[in-house]
């Protein structure tokens, strides 16, 4: 199997279906690309909710699962009318607010 990796040995991707000396020709235009003689597939590991499976191939030639946790996407903006509701209401109670104190 041909594996695709990043500068710290993440799998990135790979190609099960390819033959060695085909790999040979990519690994000798791509020095991250490594032929390996293992059963990999980016299913392995088990899914976590909340985190992302992170694929590592060690100098041992052995697959190395870390999770890494999903960030949580921001917020959507608020739309015109919901921030007009909001300033209107924080005008209103600043003006409640300044009437309060004159008494």
């Amino acid at each position: 199997m041909l594996l695709y990796l990043d500068e710290n040995r993440k799998i990135i991707d790979n190609n099960y279906v390819i033959s060695h000396a085909s790999a040979l020709k990519i690994m000798a235009e791509n020095p991250l690309a490594e032929w390996h003689d293992i059963d990999f597939s980016f299913a392995m590991g088990e899914n976590r909710a909340g985190y992302d499976k992170v694929f590592y191939l060690e100098t041992d030639g052995m697959i190395r699962i870390e999770y890494e946790e999903i960030p949580p996407e921001p917020a959507p903006p608020l739309s015109e009318q919901e921030q007009i509701a909001i300033d209107t209401a924080l005008n209103v109670e600043y003006i409640a607010c300044l009437m309060e104190a004159n008494l």
